[in-house]
């Protein structure tokens, strides 16, 4: 064997031995788990090859890893005398917080993904030379209130760029400029971004834009500019969904999205046009007008001094319930009763449980004086019974109730408010002095609760009281007048305004003495409600709402 040979050996018994001690990565035999940590793969290429040209590209995945350990692994990577290419690293819920620079190990890195490792952006910013061939880059759960100028520099190769869930508010007007020329998909969901970030007008190249889940209310015409004097290749754009009226539909941003084809961008109201996408739906459908012309909202409302509304269908998604409380309840129920264990609510409405499924002679049945483990094994058969028969009695109702308001309290749920409803409310109160009040069929707990945590903030705050359908139904006239009582309003004149969905309500407060509005989204519920009350009127959305 001549003294080439020999050295080509060398090499691979090196590599070898290398990849063998990576503490992660013990064999390289592709889609195997190293210690219940990371994941190793081949990309290309075998072990066993022989030859000098003949390169190893590697795919390391981490999750709860040390990454002390794993740094000090790449940069062996690096110095050893091997083709060994670590081509896509993934590190999730590992600690970076004190990791200065990236290991030289990275050198040939094309995918990079930290989700969860408290890394610093100035490591990426010192790392910038090293990370020359990356193309896609995705960051989310770290904490990055800012993105500065320059950060990117050096990545021209780079294609996707994903920063998501950073608790990013600002970003500087030149972060994205050396990716203008690269860049064809930018993430930036659920961050606190109030408005179409200037920076992204640089990015001539950008396919797809996704700003959802920030706190950009509305896209004003300034920010149509942003759009349209920068990103000519834009084929999708992700943003909140959009109260899609008439004055929407002729807005500058609507015409740019139609004008475009630029697809992406759903309405959340009027509910006709729930989850339709802008780019398809022409001016004269946002505007056309009712199916019957006695639909109106009278020009002479004089302004209340007390609005009151119901939640369902009227403030939120008549769908909130079925859509996103009941699936939670069932994912959630059994976790709550191991978690709140030692709370003095569920123990209360454990023993209640317990009584009503004793009662019942079909229902399982549920011991207290057994093993914890045991005791949450029956109570889990007694409420999958009741959710297989539709029965409901109060124990049920309350215990779901308690697993809902750990969800809200656990920002696991949020009521999806009508995102003109928010404005409008907020608009009444600080600017016009009304004060606001839910009137509601369900119990008015569970109202402060849902009007707590909304896709627009806690509406709490802005809410003067809650009343429920313990005072009397909503049907009968005495109610109203009760609730008159109890906010020292006297009914009549146009002291109270009632909001609601039901013309059957509409109708016993009208009797009461309150103006009244029907807010109704669906043409057959205002086919419905002008069988019912043709002298009531009936608005679409609050901002149809107006006073002199």
């Amino acid at each position: 064997m001549n003294q080439d040979q020999n050295d080509n050996d060398d090499d691979d018994d090196d590599r070898s031995s290398l990849l063998n001690r990576m503490p992660h990565c013990t064999s390289f035999c592709p889609n195997i788990h190293f210690n219940g940590h990371c994941h190793c793969s081949v990309l290309s290429s075998m072990l066993s090859t022989k030859q000098d040209d003949q390169s190893i590209d590697i795919r390391i995945e981490c999750r709860h890893t040390n990454a002390s350990i794993l740094m000090t692994d790449i940069e062996n990577l690096a110095s050893c005398n091997s083709t060994i290419n670590l081509l896509e690293l993934s590190v999730k819920d590992s600690n970076l917080t004190h990791l200065y620079n990236l290991p030289s190990g990275l050198y040939n890195v094309q995918k990079m993904f930290l989700d969860n490792t408290g890394i610093d952006l100035e490591t990426i910013r010192e790392s910038q030379e090293l990370l020359k061939s990356l193309r896609v880059l995705r960051i989310s759960n770290e904490n990055f209130t800012e993105i500065q100028r320059n950060l990117f520099n050096g990545m021209e190769e780079l294609k996707e760029l994903s920063l998501n869930k950073l608790g990013m508010a600002y970003i500087n007007i030149e972060a994205f400029v050396s990716l203008q020329d690269s860049l064809t998909l930018l993430e930036l969901r659920s961050n606190k971004i109030r408005t179409v970030p200037t920076a992204v007008q640089s990015l001539s190249h950008l396919e797809c834009l996704d700003l959802s889940g920030n706190d950009i209310k509305s896209v004003t015409d300034g920010n149509t500019g942003i759009f349209s004097s920068g990103l000519r290749r834009l084929k999708r754009l992700g943003i909140n969904t959009m109260n899609c009226s008439c004055e929407f539909g002729k807005s500058k941003f609507a015409t740019w999205l139609r004008t475009h084809g630029i697809k992406g961008v759903q309405c959340a109201m009027p509910e006709r046009f729930l989850d339709k996408d802008v780019s398809n739906t022409a001016i004269e459908e946002f505007c056309e007008p009712w199916p019957n012309s006695n639909v109106r909202i009278e020009s002479n409302l004089k302004q209340p001094k007390v609005i009151m509304f119901d939640i369902s269908g009227t403030v939120a998604r008549e769908s909130f319930v079925e859509k996103i409380l009941q699936p939670y309840f069932k994912i959630a129920y059994q976790v709550y009763m191991d978690n709140a264990w030692n709370k003095q609510e569920w123990q209360d409405c454990l023993r209640q449980l317990s009584i009503v499924a004793e009662r019942d002679m079909k229902a399982p049945k549920i011991e207290l004086t057994k093993e914890k483990s045991d005791i949450i094994k029956e109570a889990t058969k007694y409420i999958e019974y009741c959710l297989e028969n539709n029965h409901e009695p109060k124990a049920f109702v309350m215990f779901r109730f308690l697993v809902w308001f750990d969800g809200y309290e656990r920002n696991k749920i949020k009521t999806p408010v009508y995102s003109d409803v928010a404005v409008t409310m907020k608009r009444w109160k600080m600017d016009q002095n009304i004060r606001l009040y839910v009137l509601s069929n369900g119990w008015k707990e569970a109202s402060k609760k849902f009007m707590s945590d909304t896709s627009h903030g806690d509406l709490n705050a802005i809410i003067d009281g809650h009343f429920d359908n313990s005072l009397g139904s909503l049907e009968n006239v005495e109610t109203y007048i009760k609730v008159a009582n109890l906010i020292q309003e006297k009914p009549g004149g146009d002291q109270i305004l009632f909001l609601t969905k039901s013309p059957q309500e509409g109708k016993a407060a009208q009797n009461a003495g309150f103006n009244v509005i029907l807010v109704l989204t669906r043409t057959h519920a205002v086919d419905e409600a002008m069988e019912i009350c043709q002298d009531i009127p009936i608005a679409r959305s609050f901002t149809d709402i107006e006073f002199i």
